[in-house]
């Protein structure tokens, strides 16, 4: 296992390169190969940092963040509701993003904008549990148990 040594801003301007470096074409950061910079380090040392204290860092220009704004949020909820995008063709409008990360902002903007549908029970289950209470046996197995529990 391999000690704690803090980072230095060598250290960390060389992890931001490499970083941007080794991304692969889905957005995502090839971790082994970044690690092969740093052999005095873990993955997790690497990946932790990276993602804990330099990602949000807002004076950095990384190449990993991006700040949704409305537009972009309205064309993901508006490609996928109007099915005039599959997934796999939105993510090409966003060559950095994932589609699970495009997923996440669609239900995130779904909620945002008010637009997020409950769930309903189909009418048919609601019809067929209506008929069920009204059963005798059923109701009499409802007063048993509710008696259990006063």
């Amino acid at each position: 296992m391999k000690g704690y040594k803090p980072w230095s801003e060598e250290d960390q301007l060389k992890l931001i390169q490499v970083i941007n470096v080794n991304r692969k074409p889905t957005g995502k950061v090839d971790w082994d190969k970044v690690l092969l910079c740093f052999p005095e380090r873990s993955k997790q040392q690497c990946k932790s940092y990276f993602n804990n204290i330099l990602k949000e860092d807002a004076s950095l220009d990384l190449v990993t963040y991006h700040r949704w704004n409305e537009k972009e949020q309205r064309f993901i909820v508006d490609s996928i509701d109007s099915k005039k995008l599959s997934w796999e063709e939105l993510v090409r409008y966003f060559p950095t993003i994932s589609i699970s990360t495009l997923k996440t902002q669609y239900h995130y903007a779904l909620k945002k904008f008010g637009l997020l549908k409950e769930k309903k029970q189909p009418q048919m289950f609601q019809e067929w549990q209506n008929e069920l209470l009204k059963e005798p046996d059923v109701q009499q197995l409802i007063r048993q148990l509710a008696s259990q529990f006063k």
